[in-house]
């Protein structure tokens, strides 16, 4: 009998790890109790994501017809919820006389699969129902005093280890929907403890696969030496509890990123902030406009009916070029490149450049 308590406790607590091991587990108590079947399990909420099912020498088909068509009738089912959790449950304390004489579930169900004298135990945790059964291994047996002292032993375990493996899962579909939300953010997330990196969303780690940012010991690092230094300034300000926002240039690609970071935790000691344990960076690509296509110029082009120097300036105006870089480029005045970009605009209505990028978006749409 002890070997088999051991056996079951060790393999029901090992299914908050692995769900497959609660089956054993009641496999386990079957044979230890004498009983012919188990069933183990514990609700998890309205959309029963996070409902646990486990049976042990049941037809497959049992839950299914029962829960198809006689869980509505299922009398038993708020007397087991009222009784008090973790305490061995009979037949006389469940039941209903009259409901026994004519109740499906006892006249059709339970015949058909052989299930006989049950013991039970109400393991509902927060509100949510839970019940952990087992039935005689013949018609009119009933259960004995060493049954039952073995069972109430028993009981706790099985309700812990399945709350245990109820709130694993509810922590990892939290985690998920985590993830899910912070990977589609448009900025990079990264989340630090000690040496460890605890989470990165993907915008972070494409980030960090360009190469220009990159994590050395779990600290945000940058391959050039000039930010790097910038970098390392504004981690040793956010070490001492305040949330730096730095400004990181890519001279490589030219790409802009602002970055802040923090302390997430912090901790005092003696009245004393300590140094941070934890981080948080976030990391915001600062990309200009992209430059214009041909095929969106030239497309503005026809509709405006820009000349050929106009629409030279106008390209080079959204491709960010100066005008004394392109009139240098093109060979000609400043003054008169700034005419032509004047004239230009006036054709397409614009007063500013803002203005110009704007309807150089919606142009894009245009094959």
């Amino acid at each position: 009998m002890k070997s088999d308590l051991d056996a079951f406790c060790s393999e029901v607590y090992d299914g908050v790890d692995d769900p497959q091991m609660f089956e054993k587990s009641i496999q386990t108590a079957t044979r230890m109790l004498g009983v012919a079947r188990a069933h183990l399990f514990l609700l998890g909420g309205e959309n029963g994501e996070n409902d646990l099912n486990f049976t042990a020498n049941f037809d497959p088909d049992f839950l299914q017809e029962y829960h198809t068509e006689y869980i509505n009738i299922d009398y038993r089912i708020e007397s087991i919820r009222n009784k008090r959790v973790n305490s061995v449950l009979l037949e006389q304390d469940i039941n209903d006389e009259n409901q026994l004489r004519s109740n499906p579930l006892h006249n059709e169900l339970f015949p058909k699969h052989k299930v006989y004298a049950l013991m039970g135990s109400n393991i509902s945790v927060n509100g949510s129902l839970g019940w952990f059964g087992v039935s005689s291994l013949r018609k009119g047996m009933s259960f004995t005093q060493d049954q039952q002292t073995l069972f109430e032993r028993i009981i706790p375990h099985a309700r812990r280890a399945l709350h245990l493996r109820q709130l694993r899962q509810e922590a990892r579909a939290q985690m998920q929907a985590f993830q899910s939300a912070n990977d589609s953010m448009t900025h990079g997330l990264i989340l630090t403890s000690g040496d460890n990196i605890e989470y990165a969303n993907k915008r972070a780690k494409d980030i960090l696969a360009a190469g220009f940012l990159y994590m050395r010991k779990a600290e945000l690092t940058c391959a050039d030496p000039e930010e790097r230094q910038k970098l390392q300034l504004a981690v040793r300000r956010a070490n001492s509890g305040r949330a730096p926002l730095v400004r990181l240039a890519d001279k490589r690609t030219g790409d802009i990123y602002a970055v802040q970071m923090f302390n997430p935790l912090p901790r005092f000691i003696d009245g004393k902030l300590e140094s941070a344990r934890n981080m948080t960076y976030k990391i915001v690509p600062l990309r200009g406009p992209e430059p214009p296509t041909e095929q969106t110029i030239e497309r503005m082009k026809q509709f405006f009916q820009l000349s050929e120097s106009e629409t030279r300036v106008i390209s080079a105006s959204l491709s960010m070029t100066s005008l004394a870089q392109f009139s240098s480029a093109r060979n000609i005045q400043e003054d008169t490149a700034r005419k032509q970009l004047k004239s230009a605009m006036r054709k397409i209505g614009v007063q500013s450049q803002k203005q110009l990028f704007q309807l150089h978006e919606q142009f894009k749409i245009f094959l």
